[in-house]
């Protein structure tokens, strides 16, 4: 196939297909990653203001809902890395049906990524460096200084740490009356401090290194 032509109908469509399924995957994700942060605020609001249970038996039951909503966001990150895994590859699909075409959306983002190179003159071009004009490779001059290169993963891993450490502290905190208490020692006051400390510390700090720019 020449470089720079139209598609045949047949990658044309396959171009589409890669486009909506991409597009279904990554709305899958952060639709899902939605359902399980509101789902994990409204478990452990219901586990720790239910009356029904007996006073005893509250901090055992919060220590199995902890472990059992840590297995489930666990659990999600694995399906979840296999959507992105996919969508990855429908997008490095795309990225090959535009490289034999005058298509360049993907090869766009390609380029900010760092990934690709394009050749300013038309003689030179391939598939591994296909050809875009110099007028319109200087207008990505602007466009580089915030871009943004990392995609809805590092997101998605941010919610679910979050979510776990959450748990994690909520757990802790209502097993402190499990914890003796001592003349020498308060058991469950430190145990509370210490849950807190916990998630506010991984909070601030998985905050911060998200926020931080490339």
């Amino acid at each position: 196939m020449t470089f720079d032509q139209p598609l045949p109908p047949d990658l044309l469509e396959e171009y589409k297909l890669c486009q909506q399924k991409a597009t279904d995957i990554a709305d899958n994700i952060w639709k899902t990653a939605l359902i399980l942060g509101v789902g994990s605020v409204a478990g452990i609001i219901t586990t720790s203001g239910t009356d029904a249970i007996p006073n005893e038996l509250k901090p055992w039951l919060s220590i199995i809902v902890g472990l059992f909503a840590i297995g489930i966001l666990l659990a999600w990150t694995r399906f979840a890395r296999r959507w992105w895994s996919i969508e990855q590859a429908m997008f490095r699909r795309m990225e090959h049906i535009e490289r034999q075409s005058q298509l360049r959306s993907n090869l766009y983002v390609g380029y900010l990524d760092n990934r690709i190179e394009f050749t300013e003159k038309a003689e030179e071009a391939t598939i591994d460096r296909p050809f875009l004009k110099q007028e319109l490779i200087h207008d990505f001059r602007n466009l580089r200084a915030n871009y943004e290169r990392r995609g809805i993963r590092p997101m998605t891993q941010f919610i679910v740490e979050i979510n776990i450490v959450a748990w994690f502290a909520f757990a802790m905190l209502e097993s402190a009356s499990l914890v003796p208490k001592t003349p020498i020692l308060d058991g469950p006051t430190i145990l509370k401090w210490t849950a807190f400390g916990i998630f506010a510390l991984v909070f601030i700090w998985r905050l911060l290194t998200h926020w931080q720019k490339d």
